[in-house]
This record gives C-alpha cells, structure tokens and sequence, in this order.
C-alpha cells in the first residue's frame, strides 16, 4: 500500500471515526467512492478554492475557430466557472478579454458603437449555458488562454487501478490491472509524489491488453514514466492537487460523515466540533502561499485599462 493513498486515508477515517476494524459496517470502497469523495467536493475543494492561492489553477491553450466563436468551459473546472480568458499573441503577450451580457451586445447592434473599447480588436464574450461566446466574430483563427480551477479526480480505491513497475517500446507492465480495462479504454496517468498531478491531461488508450501488460501507441508510451500509477478516465488513488496538510482534514469530515450515518448523533457533534477547528487550521496554513510577499493590487477600472493602454503583459 502507497503512503497517502485512499486505502491509507479509509483506514485512518475508521481511526477518527473509532469504528472497531471488525465491524463491517463500511468496506473501504464504501468510505472512499461515497463518504469521501462528497466531503471533498463540498467541504475541502470550496475551502482551498476560497483562499484564492491558485492550488487547483491550471491553464489551457485553446483555438477560437473562424466557423464555431465559442469555446466550450471545461467539464473538470469547480463549478463550471473560469477565472481569466486571455488572446494570446504571435509573441506569447496576453490580453485579457472583457466579459459582457448578450444584451449588450444586441443593443449596440441596434443603437450605435459598443460603449467602450474591449481588450483586443473589440473582441469581448458572453456566457451561454457552458460556453464563451465571443464577439465579433473572427475572420482567422485566434490563440487563446483560459484559466480555472480544476476539479481533483474521483477518488478510488487502489484496486481499482496500478502502479507502472516497467516498461518496454509501447509496453507498460503493472502490478494491476483491473478487469473492467479493455481495448479502447482511456486512462490517467498520475505524478507518484504529492500533489499527485496529472502527468499527461490527455491520458493515454489501451490498443491491447494481456494480463498487467497494456500496449499503447508510441506517442502515450512516450508519457508514462516507471514508478507512475495509472488509473480510470477521472479518477485517482490520490487525493490531488492538495497539500498533505489536507488530509486529516478531509478524514477528520469523513468520520463525521460516518458517525452520522451510524446515528450516533453524540459521536458526531464532537467529531464535528473537531472538524470546524480542523478547516480554520487548515486555512492559515494555505495563505498565505508566498509569505512576506504582498499581493499587488492593480486598479481595474484605472484610466489606462478603460484606454485598453495596458492590457498586453508577459
């Protein structure tokens, strides 16, 4: 068993919770695919989040086309929310891109010139459903940039993946395999140190399998290194993204999660007291993330970005 991995942190739930190893009340596939898995969405995720210290921030590169002006937000963003959406330029300068409501738009069709300058060429975007629609449309191919924050993978139990042991050209052999992997079938490939990130977004495709041996295509054998651990489409043995700090925290709000679907109402007010104490502790210890280091504060609504004169920056 790998040191944090989910088996590790169901039986330290058990621990919290005092629930005799004995009593099959929860199989640790129970406690982590349920328990686990909600309080991480609901409670830790949000927390991190709220300090604002960029822990689950990644950015993608992504092509607004000439035929289709939309991009579409990413599935795996917290709340189907994005931070920043950036041009990029043929120098790799960013310019942000301004926000608007479609009836904004829609007026200035109507009435007249759009009521201020955007941050690139008049291009601005609206939120539709899930995705960006920019304005005007394009008549070549532009760069851009979107920032978010993105959500930890399902946790699973070990079993339900593998740890790469070695490899071979376009052949990873695995202390496990399980069954449900077939041809076809897209997996993750994970960073064996903590924070545990994703070493490839993409993933990698099985082309064929026998026994622990999958064979993969040139181009996804060339991402996965010995020692990586390998698990479904989404999913992980880890928690990702997250300090070791925040463990015990998120074990702490599992054992309530436990004890109150034991109906031990008592067990869980003090479980829970501890919890509160737990994810104040917690939120000193994430921010802030560069001590001694004072944020900058630049005015958004200064003179010289209304002018679109410093939108470019490295």
């Amino acid at each position: 068993m790998a040191t944090n991995d989910t088996a590790q942190l169901a039986t330290q739930v058990k621990l919290f919770a005092m629930i005799p190893t004995s009593q099959n009340t929860f199989t640790d596939i129970e406690l982590i695919s349920v328990m686990m898995n909600s309080i991480l969405l609901s409670d830790i995720v949000p927390l991190i989040t709220a300090v604002k210290e960029g822990y689950l921030q990644v950015t993608d590169d992504v092509v607004l086309s000439v035929a289709v002006p939309e991009v579409t937000i990413p599935p795996e963003s917290t709340g189907l929310r994005l931070k920043d959406v950036y041009f990029v330029d043929a120098q790799g300068n960013l310019a942000h891109i301004d926000m608007v409501e479609k009836s904004q738009i829609a007026h200035t069709n109507e009435f007249g010139p759009f009521p201020y300058t955007p941050g690139f060429n008049g291009l601005v975007f609206y939120v539709e459903n899930n995705k960006l629609i920019f304005y005007p449309r394009q008549t070549v191919e532009r760069n851009m940039q979107i920032t978010y924050a993105r959500r930890p993978n399902k946790l699973v139990h070990p079993s339900e993946g593998g740890k790469v042991l070695s490899k071979v050209p376009n052949t990873i052999t695995l202390d496990n395999a399980p069954a449900t992997w077939v041809t076809g079938t897209v997996l993750d490939i994970i960073e064996p140190t903590v924070p545990y990130n994703l070493a490839d977004r993409n993933g990698i495709t099985i082309v064929s399998k026998s026994g622990f041996d999958i064979t993969v295509s040139a181009a996804d054998y060339a991402k996965v290194d010995v020692g990586d651990y390998i698990a479904g489409r989404g999913e992980a043995q880890f928690v990702q993204y997250l300090p070791v700090e925040a463990y015990n925290t998120l074990c702490q709000g599992t054992a309530v999660q436990c004890l109150l679907a034991l109906n031990d109402r008592g067990g869980a007010e003090v479980a829970n007291a501890k919890y509160q104490m737990m994810k104040d502790d917690l939120r000193k210890i994430l921010t802030p993330r560069i001590e001694d280091q004072p944020k900058k504060i630049i005015n958004t609504n200064s003179a010289f970005r209304a002018s679109g004169m410093i939108r470019y920056w490295r």
